[in-house]
């Protein structure tokens, strides 16, 4: 489809879950930001597909589409951490911080087990994601800003 005219400039432009759907999400990403008001930035949140469950799914010779999650079958693009950087970087974007988010347990863990030992398991969870975000972390959240704009970090 295409790109809708915007109102802008933005503050803040959220990709939430969307590039991973798009057939061409990089042109998508550079055709947005030019609404991008000086200073602002952008947030990108990607599933990780080298999360330590899908690496054991291909260490079983298994990479199957699901109904949601990583394998999402209306998934159309995959990112590791290191192809999400290239990419954003493709983009114009320097990247200010990027963290990782655990697995959703309390989506995919029956409701009758939402105990407080669950809390305790998904903060440890938490914690570890974004020790090792490239194993563990189930999807990448970014905050970046268009390349050359002031304050930009590299985290």
């Amino acid at each position: 489809r295409e790109i809708p005219a915007g109102e802008g400039p933005f503050d803040v432009i959220v990709y939430g879950d969307v590039l991973e759907h798009l057939p061409e999400p990089l042109r998508v990403l550079v055709e947005l930001n030019r609404w991008l008001a000086p200073g602002g930035f952008v947030v990108v949140s990607v599933p990780n597909v080298a999360h330590l469950a899908i690496r054991l799914l291909l260490l079983t010779g298994r990479f199957e589409y699901m109904d949601r999650g990583i394998l999402d079958r209306t998934h159309l693009r995959f990112f590791t951490a290191r192809s999400l950087r290239a990419f954003l970087a493709d983009a114009g974007l320097a990247i200010a911080r990027f963290t990782a988010t655990p697995a959703p347990l309390y989506e995919v863990v029956p409701a009758r087990w939402h105990r407080p030992w669950l809390a305790a398991v998904h903060g440890a969870s938490a914690g570890l994601a974004r020790r090792l975000p490239r194993l563990l972390g189930y999807q990448f959240v970014v905050l970046a800003r268009l390349k050359g704009a002031e304050g930009v970090g590299t985290r």
